[in-house]
């Protein structure tokens, strides 16, 4: 039997659809579908140069685009476009309903064939069918937020290409079941080129989420669970990535997130904590990251005390025992050794 070729596959759809068709806002849904096909045509079609000899198959149908290559790094390259072009138009979001995020699994598979059906004058057949379908569905599930996960075999291939803004989750935190381990395409980190890009999308999606957070005096944990919390989450995935930033960008993506912290800000100081502390945790652990990395950024002595103030704050606020359960996830091994280090724990 001849070997079958292998491709990569991107299963993405839109979240917060099904909530629209329950609430029959057709005008909503056509906007999304409409959005979603221009954004694969201006976001996608360019990375896909047929001089290259990368082959590309894309197919969208309701809140859904396939996009197929037999190139790991040219799909996570489109990838990354599409997800960063379709959220732009969240910028004027003043309702939930406006939110325009994707999420999206990444896995590789086996092209398989079928004559069954095959498209004439009026019938259209996609022609997208491989064994990667179910697990890429699978995926794109795993969190809420405009998240992009991997499975573990695309995952290998990415880190063999040199693809390494992918983190390995060995105990993801967040709403869903335990998954263990998940793998995550970081997708924002592809923002730093062209410079500014990357800051000024973080400041756009604070920018919308405080706008929203701040239009109702009160919010329930489980309400803001299946509605604002898509957005935090991608907030924080877009604070895990700027421990990517390069080199000529790091001192400006560092005083970027500080002005996220209570402490730092008098606006966020005030809000609810139970809905922002895993904002600051996040923060906090990039911070860190970064100081790691480059010994010119301020020093570890005041970096210290910006993490005891939060602390202090989390801990008037009756958040600190929160935050010390979220530190004994695996994951967080180092940041929890980094407060030890620092006399902080």
């Amino acid at each position: 039997m001849a070997q079958r070729q292998s491709e990569y596959l991107l299963f993405a759809d839109v979240l917060g659809t099904g909530a629209l068709y329950k609430a029959n806002k057709s005008d909503l849904l056509e906007r999304r579908k409409t959005a979603l096909g221009h954004c694969i045509r201006t976001a996608v079609y360019p990375f896909f140069d047929p001089a290259s000899g990368c082959k590309i198959r894309i197919n969208q149908f309701s809140d859904t685009a396939l996009v197929v290559s037999t190139s790991i790094r040219a799909l996570m390259e489109a990838t990354a476009q599409l997800f960063y072009v379709f959220s732009l138009r969240t910028r004027d979001a003043t309702a939930i309903d406006e939110l325009f995020l994707l999420r999206g699994g990444i896995a590789r598979g086996e092209i398989l064939t079928s004559s069954s059906l095959s498209s004439g004058e009026h019938v259209e057949v996609a022609q997208i069918f491989d064994t990667s379908l179910s697990l890429a569905h699978e995926l794109q599930g795993i969190r809420r937020g405009s998240r992009v996960f991997l499975g573990p075999e695309t995952y290998d291939m990415a880190i063999a290409d040199s693809i390494h803004v992918c983190h390995k989750w060995q105990a993801i935190p967040g709403i869903g079941p335990p998954v263990s381990p998940a793998f995550e395409f970081l997708w924002p980190v592809r923002l730093f080129e062209p410079t500014e890009r990357f800051g000024k999308y973080l400041e756009m999606l604070c920018s919308v989420w405080y706008r929203l957070f701040t239009t109702q005096a009160e919010w329930k944990i489980p309400e803001y669970d299946s509605t604002l919390y898509h957005l935090d989450e991608t907030i924080k995935l877009c604070i895990r990535s700027a421990a990517f930033a390069p080199r000529g960008q790091a001192r400006q993506t560092w005083d970027r997130l500080i002005t996220y912290l209570p402490t730092e800000n008098p606006a966020l100081s005030s809000l609810d904590i139970r809905f922002t502390w895993g904002t600051w945790f996040q923060i906090l652990w990039t911070l860190l990251l970064l100081k790691q990395q480059f010994t010119f950024l301020p020093s570890k002595a005041s970096l210290r005390d910006l993490i005891g103030r939060n602390m202090r704050l989390a801990e008037a606020r009756g958040k600190m025992a929160t935050i010390l359960t979220e530190l004994e996830n695996p994951d967080y091994s180092w940041f929890r050794e980094q407060l030890v280090d620092l006399k902080l724990l």
